[in-house]
């Protein structure tokens, strides 16, 4: 019993020093958390994930008060990929995922008095997550996950 405990206690230290490592290394700014749902879902380890879509918003857009811009009508629109992986990070179940999108904006709006437009089309950035589960999900190879039943997840992503 005491052996099992020494090693949950030493996995647990592992993932959490190998997330401080990856935060120090890409340090770079921070973002507002956007959870997705089912985001910490246990997964068999070994799974590859492709995903593609394309977005969409016409409209106002709702500016600083202190950017003197009116009257705004912007359309942005473009195609994102990903790709996603679960793995193991010890003995917790875990993902890594990418993803970037190519967008284009197409807009106008009234700037002291005159009206400016403006169409552009790039690369967004992107974006890299590690997500790691520390209770309530195992890692599982697919032969293995028949017999899982999920139950509370504790999770976190860098």
């Amino acid at each position: 019993m005491l052996d099992s405990w020494r090693a949950s206690a030493i996995d647990i230290l592992g993932a959490a020093a190998a997330s401080c490592l990856f935060c120090l290394v890409s340090i770079g700014g921070v973002s507002a958390q956007e959870l997705e749902p089912r985001q910490y879902s246990n997964i068999p380890i070994g799974l590859n994930f492709l995903a593609a879509g394309y977005g969409s918003s016409q409209g106002g857009v709702l500016f600083d008060p202190v950017i003197a811009l009116e009257n705004a009508a912007i359309d942005i629109d473009g195609p994102a990929v990903g790709y996603a992986r679960s793995v193991a990070v010890g003995s917790f179940s875990g993902k890594i995922d990418a993803g970037v999108g190519h967008v284009c904006l197409s807009g106008a709006a009234d700037y002291e008095g005159e009206r400016r437009s403006r169409d552009v089309c790039g690369w967004t950035d992107t974006r890299m997550r590690l997500s790691v589960n520390f209770l309530g999900a195992p890692a599982r190879r697919i032969e293995e996950f028949r017999d899982y039943q999920q139950d509370l997840i504790i999770g976190a992503s860098i």
